[in-house]
């Protein structure tokens, strides 16, 4: 092992920031993901989505997340973080702006 003392607080360090950047990441995503259980009532109504339509959204939410950390898993692999995300927020504001 190195002498050297690892600082949890030092943001000017790659690695670091990185450590941070990917729990908070985490923790966003974690928050968004189960968000919709507390609103359900309120989608029920603004939607007017029968109880076999909500089943039917929610087993879709959890499938469909395979196939998506499948892909953005490699295009980060392939290309970087960065264009991975670039490139999942211009198909989704294409398809915002179509539909």
């Amino acid at each position: 092992m190195s002498d050297q003392k690892l600082n949890l607080l030092n943001l000017s360090a790659p690695r670091i920031r990185l450590l941070h950047l990917s729990w908070l990441a985490f923790f966003i995503t974690f928050v968004v993901w189960f968000s919709h259980a507390p609103l359900m009532g309120h989608l029920r109504e603004a939607f007017d989505l029968s109880p076999d339509q909500i089943k039917a959204l929610l087993i879709l939410n959890v499938a469909l997340t395979i196939p998506a950390r499948v892909i953005i898993g490699s295009l980060v692999f392939t290309a970087s973080t960065a264009k991975a995300s670039a490139s999942y927020s211009n198909l989704r504001d294409q398809r915002l702006d179509s539909g």
